[in-house]
């Protein structure tokens, strides 16, 4: 039970700090000199970004991370805290499989950084 409700407030957090996240991302809409920068995936979908309806709604959290880091590291760290609970929750009976659990999650970490690492030289 106590899993349960520590999910839930998790869960609403990391939807309150989505929300805070895409609402400060939309201030590229307003910054047309970022468009080059700051679409990529926009670029991906059209081949140009011309006006402000071609931009699609994931370069607003590319936009926000960028400017404003806050509530994306805020979602990161929620959306963690959540699978370190699910994992905790599925593996409560064994402590070499949490270990593993743990563990498997720290080098997709690792290695997340390292292609984020390469994705941030790919932006700037």
């Amino acid at each position: 039970m106590k899993y349960i409700f520590q999910i839930v407030i998790a869960t609403l957090f990391l939807l309150f700090f989505t929300f805070c996240t895409w609402y400060e991302g939309s201030e590229i809409l307003d910054n047309p000199w970022e468009w080059k920068y700051s679409t990529h995936f926009s670029q991906m979908l059209n081949d140009q970004v011309v006006d402000a309806n071609d931009i699609s709604d994931l370069d607003y959290f590319v936009y926000a991370a960028k400017f404003k880091p806050l509530f994306p590291s805020l979602m990161i760290i929620t959306a963690l805290y959540i699978s370190i609970l699910l994992g905790s929750m599925l593996f409560k009976r064994s402590a070499k499989k949490i270990a593993l659990f743990l563990s498997g999650l720290g080098v997709l970490l690792l290695l997340l950084s390292s292609y984020t690492h390469l994705m941030y030289q790919f932006i700037i």
